[in-house]
């Protein structure tokens, strides 16, 4: 049987292609992104990185063995609004991942940003239009995303054993049609 990662990669393709098209990602790999377009991206993920880290707060094992609060991304995506001068959204779509297998799922969606991260920040780096940024959400691990999202994997297929698989692949569809409502809610 695939490890449970396997079947959130397989089982989420379409949602994470139709996020990642939501994000911008043509402009982005082409360094035509717009500091509107950027406050956008950045406004929906603080909304969906803010509603997660409230979420895991209640899960003891996200808690204490995710080192949720290592893995919390909300300050860096404040100081990126900050940059460019965006208010913090007074509202965000309603969550509704509560589930300790669901918020597994969303994890693993927030984890796996990362990696896409690492490869938008070097493009956003090399777009004119937005020099002098920092894009702090961008850089979280450093040069650690890597092993980091190894052991996300690690300690998710771990967990695999006591999940139910069609919760966990349920919270990391939610979580991706929540970023998805949350682009169009917060549209620049």
């Amino acid at each position: 049987m695939n490890p449970l990662h396997a079947q959130l990669k397989s089982a989420t393709a379409t949602l994470h292609d139709k996020t990642e098209k939501a994000l911008f990602v043509e402009a982005i790999v082409s360094h035509q992104l717009s500091r509107e377009q950027l406050t956008t991206i950045l406004l929906a993920q603080y909304q969906f990185n803010w509603a997660l880290e409230q979420a895991v707060q209640s899960i003891e094992v996200l808690r204490q063995e995710y080192q949720a609060h290592h893995r919390y991304k909300t300050d860096l995506l404040r100081a990126d609004l900050a940059e460019l001068g965006t208010p913090l959204p007074d509202e965000a779509p309603a969550w509704d991942i509560f589930s300790e297998a669901e918020l597994f799922g969303a994890c693993y969606v927030a984890e796996g940003s990362t990696l896409g991260g690492k490869i938008i920040r070097k493009h956003l780096t090399q777009s004119a239009q937005l020099n002098g940024l920092s894009f702090h959400y961008y850089s979280v691990y450093g040069t650690d995303v890597g092993p980091q999202w190894k052991l996300f994997l690690t300690f998710l297929d771990y967990h695999s054993q006591r999940l139910l698989p069609a919760e966990v692949v349920l919270g990391a569809q939610k979580s991706f049609h929540f970023l998805l409502q949350a682009v169009q809610e917060v549209r620049v």
